[in-house]
């Protein structure tokens, strides 16, 4: 299973419930419950709390320097 985002990365997620909208990738989570897609423990800055999402909730966020640089050596 491939994955998009990697541990530690900096993505978007909305939530109707929620005021955050950039949340760290916290854990990658393969083969969870049998998820055709994989899924990734998240977290928020402002938040007490961590949330498992699937990958096609999370878009690709640059909102720092450092992660713009993270993802550019990738490349």
């Amino acid at each position: 299973m491939a994955f998009k985002f990697e541990v530690g990365e900096t993505v978007g997620y909305q939530d109707p419930r929620s005021k955050e909208t950039v949340f760290t990738v916290i854990e990658r989570r393969p083969g969870e419950d049998n998820a055709a897609e994989p899924r990734y423990k998240i977290k928020a800055t402002g938040e007490g709390f961590e949330r498992v999402v699937a990958e096609c909730d999370l878009n690709s966020v640059f909102a720092d320097s450092q992660t713009r640089s993270r993802i550019a050596k990738k490349k």
